[in-house]
């Protein structure tokens, strides 16, 4: 196996508890695609919590210390229940459309916008008032 480059991010794991919330919130059974549901939570939490100002203040800003504070937190979805509550309406879609949504090939309106954000240009600068 290959080591994971430097800069890479990892995400956090979801503690035992949101694991089973997500297994049993959607009814999967113990032979069924669970794993792969709750790796699509943490991809979508992962999402969620880069939106947070606080998470990049605390990485000052650097890609290569967000997984320190990320791990610092632990379970994504205790620190952000808010956004579990957001992963399992898109879960509760089913488990491929989620994957779908984490991987930015769909977007969901039922999600977060991670769409960049452009400010319209002042069409009034430069102009004599």
């Amino acid at each position: 196996m290959s080591e994971l480059p430097q800069d890479a991010v990892m995400i956090p794991s979801l503690c035992e508890t949101h694991k089973r919330k997500v297994v049993h919130g959607l009814g999967i059974p113990a032979h069924g695609p669970w794993m792969v549901a709750v790796v699509t939570a943490q991809i979508l939490l992962f999402q969620f919590a880069t939106l947070d100002k606080e998470v990049w203040d605390a990485a000052e800003g650097d890609t290569a210390k967000l997984s320190r504070v990320l791990a610092g937190y632990g379970c994504l979805a205790c620190k952000y229940y808010k956004g579990f509550g957001k992963a399992m309406v898109i879960l509760r879609k089913g488990v491929s459309h989620a994957a779908q949504v984490a991987q930015g090939k769909i977007c969901d309106p039922d999600w977060i916008d991670l769409t960049p954000k452009q400010t319209p240009p002042d069409e009034t600068k430069g102009q004599a008032e």
